[in-house]
């Protein structure tokens, strides 16, 4: 009885698998589904390689290359809980000639979970085994320092209680802020300010207009020599816009920073931070603007649980 429910879900599957290549041609066989599985692995297409690694692990559960894939495609494609891809990393590390690449992802998937210190010990095992390629490509040391910045955020955890919660389409979620009573308004950010590496890396075109008449938002500039850097502006009485300028060295690091605020005093700014002491992807920041030095002060990370190893953008105090 149960090698027949077995059967049954295999068979769904791969209708699913069939389906979803539909209309670019069936999968003939185990060796095709292989084959257009690994093709989208190594293009780091993880989400479309979901559900093929997923048939492929149904019927080779002990498969330890087929845990690995299946565990990485899980971690960008089904987040609703992030402890899972652990086990399948864990498993597949049975295997000694496994896929090197297993503890950069290893790492992640605990530095996802919080274990910060397992996370730096796989990192520090990718680092000593991986080619320098691949260590290069994936910015391993950088990874490191993530969470040893989590590990000293964690020293202090604070309360926090979510009083609402809602979901919101990314492509308008500006929309659902409240900012009547903010220092200004969250607009989309003009044309003319974008830049051809903007337009052409899809920069974001969320901007924040401050009450003041300046204009902040994130750009790759006209080089794109450190990523995204926080800008400002301002219109002039004949409606065009002077030079943008970035932030100084003091908001704007070698990684990403995008996402900026200023509150109601207009010289405190909230920032999305992709550098500074993040203990992953984007933290929240807040940094103020000292008026005796004309300078920003060093940004202070907003810490746990406000920021967490993943994306934490656009931050409105209330």
């Amino acid at each position: 009885m149960k090698s027949v429910k077995k059967h049954i879900i295999l068979v769904l599957l791969t209708l699913i698998v069939s389906i979803a290549y539909s209309q670019k041609g069936t999968i003939k066989d185990e060796d095709d589904l292989i084959k257009r599985a690994d093709q989208l692995f190594e293009k780091e297409d993880f989400v479309a390689a979901f559900s093929l690694y997923q048939t492929l692990l149904s019927n080779h559960e002990d498969n330890s290359e087929y845990n690995f894939r299946y565990a990485v495609c899980l971690m960008y494609a089904d987040r609703s809980d992030k402890t899972k891809p652990i086990y399948y990393l864990e498993k597949a590390l049975k295997n000694p000639d496994v896929d090197k690449r297993l503890f950069y992802f290893l790492g992640m998937a605990y530095q996802m979970n919080y274990q910060f210190t397992d996370a730096i010990e796989s990192f520090e095992k990718f680092k000593t085994d991986a080619k320098s390629s691949w260590t290069a490509k994936y910015n391993i040391n950088r990874r490191i320092e993530e969470c040893r910045n989590g590990l000293f955020l964690l020293s202090e955890v604070r309360g926090i209680y979510v009083i609402n919660n809602i979901e919101v389409k990314e492509q308008s979620f500006y929309r659902s802020y409240e900012t009547s009573k903010s220092g200004g308004k969250i607009i989309v950010l003009p044309d003319e300010l974008r830049t051809k590496i903007d337009k052409k890396l899809d920069a974001s075109t969320v901007a924040f207009f401050s009450n003041s008449g300046i204009i902040y938002f994130a750009s790759y500039g006209e080089k794109n020599l450190s990523g995204l850097d926080i800008y400002s502006t301002f219109q002039n009485p004949d409606g065009s816009w002077a030079k943008p300028e970035p932030l100084s060295s003091v908001i704007n690091t070698s990684y990403d920073d995008a996402y900026p605020y200023i509150s109601l005093d207009g010289k405190t700014l909230y920032f999305s931070s992709k550098g500074h002491n993040s203990m992953g992807g984007f933290d929240v920041f807040r940094s103020v603007y000292d008026l005796s030095f004309s300078s920003w002060t060093q940004p202070l990370n907003m810490s746990f649980p406000l920021n967490t190893p993943f994306d934490e953008i656009m931050f409105l105090p209330d």
